[in-house]
């Protein structure tokens, strides 16, 4: 399942008011992936991915829990599909179309690496990309360490 909100990080005195988009996902009671608005690269959680956990644990009622993206995907039909897409790219125009063009270039070609897996892809969006922001974050961890 996934969990996502915006965590408010009150000003003081030598910072301003800080606004954290926070998304956790998992699977089987585990975090599978975490990301924060906030920029941490530290190996640990961010403050802001622990208070949105804690919140969730605390206040169950208050936080609508989600289907992984891949589900909801696969419940939709291909005119929701279309708009969901469509919406995404003008959302997101700047972050997301150049991956949007190069993967319906890929889909359109018959010979791409994309259409050589037969029917549909049922991966899951964000544990598969786990390991990699784990041993991202090791690397960083570590070239800090040894830079200190």
């Amino acid at each position: 399942f996934h969990l996502s909100g915006t965590v408010r990080e009150p000003a003081t005195s030598s910072e301003p008011e800080l606004l954290c988009n926070v998304s956790v996902s998992f699977d089987r009671c585990k975090i599978t992936s975490v990301t924060c608005s906030c920029g941490n690269k530290d190996i640990f959680y961010c403050a802001h991915v622990v208070a949105l956990s804690l919140y969730r644990v605390r206040k169950p009622e208050q936080v609508k829990l989600r289907l992984p993206i891949s589900e909801t995907l696969f419940q939709m039909n291909r005119d929701q599909l279309q708009k969901f897409v469509q919406y995404l790219i003008t959302v997101h125009h700047t972050d997301v179309l150049p991956t949007a063009q190069k993967l319906a270039d890929e889909i359109l070609s018959q010979n791409s690496e994309i259409n050589q897996v037969h029917g549909e892809w049922r991966g899951c969006f964000h544990g598969c990309c786990l390991v990699f922001q784990v041993q991202e974050q090791a690397a960083l961890f570590h070239a800090y360490a040894v830079q200190t």
